[in-house]
């Protein structure tokens, strides 16, 4: 059992919270973003946040680490998730 669902949150609850709280930051700030993609970029922030928790300590501080190359770490995510999605839909592959 993880460290949520002890405090009475499950993980997936915690992945649709932060979700939410993306999806409402986007479309206060960012008018040019439509929304299927605030929803899609909501979902990865909360499954990123939700995977995140699940870490070791030790993990956690790694990451904490290296946060001034997380922009570059999280774009190249970003690139190579887009990436992955061109291909699965050019071959017809639904996720």
């Amino acid at each position: 059992m993880n460290r949520f669902q002890i405090q009475g949150l499950k993980q997936d609850d915690f992945a649709e919270m932060v979700a939410e709280d993306v999806e409402r930051a986007l479309a206060r700030y960012d008018e040019t973003i439509n929304k299927p993609t605030m929803v899609s970029v909501g979902k990865i922030a909360g499954s990123i946040a939700s995977a995140v928790t699940l870490l070791s300590p030790k993990h956690q501080r790694a990451i904490d680490a290296i946060h001034a190359d997380l922009p570059g770490l999280a774009s190249k995510f970003v690139r190579a998730l887009a990436a992955e999605a061109a291909r699965r839909s050019e071959a017809g592959i639904a996720g």
